[in-house]
């Protein structure tokens, strides 16, 4: 399958030699709480019943197994493509995972309701080292994942060539994990469908993947009550597919806590923002905060009026704290912030090839300017929720975080020299 390996041509080449692997703890099925660190791998309990599916196992299909599952149960694909075998899940307690090697799941025309390859209607599912591609549905927003109920945990998957990555239904009672992901290629071009676009539900957390190429959409889109976006590359690229609007966009508020990320807008974007929030409303939740710190932002499109946030110019509070930020990408002077502290405007040039400052004159320039207790801006809700403004990890490539040694030194979401 081509992957299209030239996401990170030219400058952004530089923020993908960090080739050390992430650190990683088990996930079980079903976890509720937002956290910082990177779970990568579903667990489910010792009973479980274990469902087989491949050439020579009792399953041939997947589909055939989605049928057999009951609840408490795992479900195990052996390495291999898998074309038009799309499924329908309603179970509870349910771990899906791809045994042997990598499990491409090719759409192949072929959809379920709809929706895309996979609908989720069940609760607690966990689903690992599945690809999923060429979503794509007469409403032009095929999923590879459409999760209509429960609470979904995504750890090592691949989304590329659908219309949708992942689409939520907007129902509060739905969470969305996703962990150490790939999301590419993503839309059907018309502005409309994302790389992942997650709707009304009660919180989604992201972290340690890699968001790029999103045809005129977003890498990221959610309207998630809480979004929680920590230490992923979310980076469009540089060649001719590269043209996405919004890096991030949280369009209808909420509470977001945008954290540790490499954040990368094209030569050729739809869009003057890197970040988008509240913009489409700021009513719709009675609470509207963004919080972006420690995030390391280039702007390849090098245009004279590309902007950091759009949001509205009143009725939400904006934190933009620690972050380093490509110098031809401004602050919008009509949208007051609430706090702005430790933010860093460099020049090209002015880093190595790992995203840390080149020179020690500046790496000094940078450690003076750091805001060090950023963590007092964090209101007592979200504390309890195990979140921090002070990231403890750092975008690896491929696909993972790793733990740093000690607290951050300097701004950006680059640590390690």
């Amino acid at each position: 399958m081509n992957r299209k390996v030239n996401a990170f041509a030219g400058t952004l080449a530089a923020f993908v030699l960090l080739l050390s692997t992430g650190s990683c703890n088990k996930e079980t099925v079903g976890t509720d709480r937002v956290a910082n660190d990177t779970n990568c791998s579903c667990t489910a309990s010792d009973d479980a019943t274990v469902l087989q599916v491949g050439a020579d196992k009792p399953f041939k299909t997947i589909k055939a197994a989605a049928e057999a599952a009951g609840n408490n149960t795992v479900v195990e694909i052996d390495a291999g493509t898998y074309r038009g075998d799309v499924a329908l899940w309603t179970q509870d307690h349910l771990v899906i995972r791809a045994v042997g090697g990598e499990v491409i799941l090719d759409a192949d025309g072929k959809y379920v309701d709809g929706k895309g390859i996979w609908e989720m209607r069940g609760g607690k599912v966990c689903v690992e080292g599945i690809t999923f591609i060429n979503a794509k549905v007469p409403d032009q927003n095929g999923a590879g994942i459409r999760l209509a109920s429960g609470q979904l945990t995504v750890i090592g998957c691949r989304f590329l060539h659908n219309e949708m990555g992942i689409l939520t239904a907007n129902e509060q009672s739905i969470s969305l994990t996703v962990r150490n992901s790939e999301f590419g290629y993503g839309g059907y071009g018309d502005g409309y469908s994302h790389n992942l676009y997650v709707g009304h539900i009660g919180w989604t957390d992201i972290s340690g993947c890699w968001f790029h190429h999103a045809a005129n959409g977003h890498l990221i889109k959610s309207r998630a009550a809480l979004s929680h976006i920590y230490c992923n590359l979310i980076a469009d690229g540089n060649d001719a597919d590269a043209r996405a609007s919004y890096e991030i966009d949280i369009p209808s508020g909420g509470q977001a806590v945008i954290v540790g990320n490499i954040i990368q807008k094209s030569p050729t974007p739809e869009n003057i923002y890197v970040i988008s929030f509240a913009k489409e409303s700021s009513t719709h939740y009675p609470v509207n905060r963004i919080f972006i710190a420690h995030n390391t932002i280039i702007n390849s499109h090098n245009g004279s009026n590309d902007r950091v946030l759009g949001a509205p110019q009143s009725g939400v509070e904006i934190y933009m704290l620690n972050n380093a930020i490509q110098e031809n990408t401004k602050f919008d002077a009509n949208i007051p912030m609430t706090a702005e502290k430790g933010n860093i405007f460099y020049k090209s040039g002015e880093l190595t090839a790992n995203g840390y400052p080149a020179a020690t004159t500046v790496v000094e320039t940078w450690k003076s300017r750091l805001e060090k207790n950023i963590d007092g801006y964090l209101p007592q809700d979200l504390k309890a929720k195990s979140l921090s403004l002070t990231p403890s990890h750092q975008y690896v490539d491929p696909m993972h975080t790793q733990e740093l040694t000690g607290r951050p030194s300097i701004p950006g979401a680059v640590q390690t020299p």
